[in-house]
């Protein structure tokens, strides 16, 4: 009864940073043309130094550092780091749908990265989720109507930016790995801490004078950032980690995933994007994909230990 109640409270968790990452696509968009256009690292420099800040504030006396925390979390915060820059070089090079499902590719990435290093094989349930996610994504995020799908640079973008997707999907497999031996707490802030430092240094070395002659809209800028550091790093990656404890990697990259279809009813609500049919397939193939991994197999659970005998004796 009890793990059931914890396996819920993972599930409620993880919807909830599919939430805030969804909506986090706008945030980004919004912070990006009020300023931060040329500071991309900078941007994240703020954010992660924002989400950093929340964990101390809310966990400074549960940190309790050892050789696998700085390990595991070192390793996942230079994985986070490494991922969002291949996703901005990338972005230079290919267009914004495709840059959106690369990125969510890491969906199906996960469950093979994590059948490679950590020995755990994906059930049927798993493939078949991990087969309509990518279906989904698909629908949801390519434009096929593109001419340039084969342009040289383009494809060299795709490439940098599922690089980025694998990183994100190591990141997943790193923290399933670190949880064994380590606290949720202490691994999440080592990794957005982490991140954090590589990100300042990055923003120092490349893009002090950029900052320092670019006029940033703070008064439109400093809500963002507050949401996206609080809620889209310090508690989405926290929600993470922590609903890792009884969900495997590849079942909270699946849900997770939730994110892209989310983000595109957001994007409709605010009217930056048209209701259309695709988006709405693409979601229900999405969602399809949750299901397969958690409620299928818990129903066909259920019927069979209804329909088995009980022993009387």
């Amino acid at each position: 009864m009890q793990h059931n109640k914890k396996h819920t409270q993972a599930l409620v968790m993880l919807s909830l940073t599919s939430f805030v990452w969804g909506i986090g696509f706008l945030l980004s968009d919004h912070l990006l043309s009020h300023g931060f256009e040329q500071l991309p690292f900078s941007l994240n420099a703020l954010r992660f130094s924002t989400g950093t800040l929340v964990l101390v504030a809310l966990f400074a006396r549960k940190l309790k550092f050892n050789k696998s925390i700085l390990f595991y979390g070192g390793f996942g915060g230079l994985l986070l780091f490494a991922g969002f820059t291949l996703q901005l070089v990338g972005l230079n090079y290919t267009t914004p749908s495709n840059s959106g499902f690369f990125t969510a590719s890491y969906v199906v990435i996960v469950p093979f990265v994590a059948w490679l290093f950590l020995k755990k094989k994906p059930n049927k349930f798993v493939l078949a989720g991990v087969v309509s996610a990518l279906v989904g994504l698909m629908i949801l995020n390519l434009d096929f109507s593109q001419a340039d799908a084969l342009d040289e640079t383009v494809t060299f973008g795709n490439l940098l930016t599922l690089g980025c997707a694998l990183c994100f999907a190591g990141q997943m497999v790193v923290t399933d790995a670190g949880l064994k031996k380590c606290d949720s707490i202490t691994i999440t802030f080592t990794q957005i801490a982490t991140a954090t430092v590589l990100f300042v240094a990055t923003a120092l070395i490349f893009e002090t004078q950029t900052f320092v002659a670019t006029p940033i809209d703070w008064g439109n800028c400093w809500w963002g950032i507050a949401v996206t550091g609080a809620l889209g790093t310090g508690f989405a990656y926290y929600a993470q980690t922590e609903a890792q404890n009884y969900l495997s990697a590849s079942e909270t990259s699946i849900i997770v995933g939730l994110e892209s279809p989310i983000g595109a009813v957001a994007a409709v609500v605010v009217g930056r994007e048209v209701f259309s049919v695709p988006m709405v397939v693409g979601g229900l193939l999405v969602v399809l994909a949750v299901m397969l991994i958690d409620v299928v197999p818990k129903t066909i659970a259920k019927k069979k230990a209804k329909n088995t005998p009980q022993d009387t004796n």
